[in-house]
């Protein structure tokens, strides 16, 4: 079976790694604004092989999918993984980190 990497079209960061029962199920995976790459098996499956394969394919630099979680008086509330393009928490502001 091969391995799907979904990950945010736009910034490249991986959301999800699917390792499905069918090739077939790997399209039912992806949402708005997210793309897939699909490696063949045996391939590592791990975030930091997902995240390289994503950089190789895509040609991009991938930014850190830490994000500070900002309330509406400016006081950072916590860290979050998460991609600043396509996820939000109501009543906050996700601020990336740049710490690669």
């Amino acid at each position: 079976m091969a391995i799907g990497i979904i990950y945010g079209a736009q910034s490249g960061i991986v959301r999800r790694i699917v390792i499905p029962d069918h090739d077939s199920e790997l399209q039912g995976h992806v949402g708005p604004g997210e793309a897939l790459l699909i490696l063949p098996d045996g391939s590592p499956s791990d975030v930091i092989s997902a995240t390289a394969a994503v950089a190789k394919a895509t040609g991009k630099v991938i930014p850190s999918n830490r994000c500070e979680v900002v309330d509406v008086q400016g006081v950072v509330r916590g860290v979050i993984a998460a991609d600043p393009v396509l996820d939000y928490l109501p009543g906050h502001t996700l601020r990336q980190l740049d710490d690669q």
